[in-house]
């Protein structure tokens, strides 16, 4: 009897830390396994949310986050948001086109004030750069008034006529006598002031 304890003793002995590290492994598993399902449910859930959101966002807007629209021409223009993204286009599309601002005052006129640069050369020596100013309003008259900043005596040969540019802008049947300060007259009015000065300029350019 005491050799048969005795035995089961030394059985316990060598088996015990074997059946000890053996169960530790199975529970690191477990653990392991466990913690990878928790790691794909959050995933799982964060996905379907953030779809979720996006669906609703879709539905709320019209459109999808994805799809912006791109306003490319005056005709286009129906709102403030249009007239800005049409500016930034055209400034986009043209290098010399500095800045392009448009607004109503306070007698309820359309105004559009283009900067442009031009080339010419500072003393008849060094080329150089030099931006004219286009101002139109368009109220109960037309009024145009464009001219180089302030140092452009100093600039000779430089794709750039005051008298040319006034002229051309009031000739143009698109810039009309309206009480109309909507953004789409707005719009219309910047296309066709922009388009007169480039054209100016580019026609200096080639005969220079």
């Amino acid at each position: 009897m005491k050799k048969y304890i005795g035995m089961l003793a030394l059985t316990a002995m060598v088996t015990g830390p074997a059946l000890a590290e053996a169960e530790y492994r199975m529970g690191m598993e477990a653990t392991a396994d466990s913690a990878i399902d928790t790691v794909h449910t959050l995933a799982s859930t964060t996905m379907d949310a953030g779809a979720n959101v996006m669906t609703e966002a879709d539905v709320e807007t019209g459109v999808s986050a994805d799809v912006s629209v791109e306003v490319t021409t005056a005709a286009q223009v129906d709102s403030e948001e249009d007239l800005e993204v049409f500016v930034a286009h055209m400034q986009s599309e043209n290098a010399q086109l500095r800045h392009v601002e448009t607004e109503s005052d306070a007698d309820g006129d359309a105004e559009v004030e283009v900067t442009y640069e031009h080339q010419g050369k500072f003393l008849g020596l060094f080329p150089v750069t030099i931006s004219s100013h286009t101002f139109v309003e368009a109220g109960d008259d037309i009024e145009v008034d464009s001219r180089l900043s302030w140092w452009g005596f100093l600039v000779t040969q430089k794709n750039y006529n005051e008298a040319e540019i006034e002229s051309a802008i009031r000739s143009n049947t698109s810039v009309m006598v309206s009480s109309d300060t909507s953004a789409h007259m707005r719009a219309q009015l910047a296309e066709t002031v922009v388009a007169e000065v480039a054209a100016h300029a580019q026609a200096y350019a080639q005969v220079k």
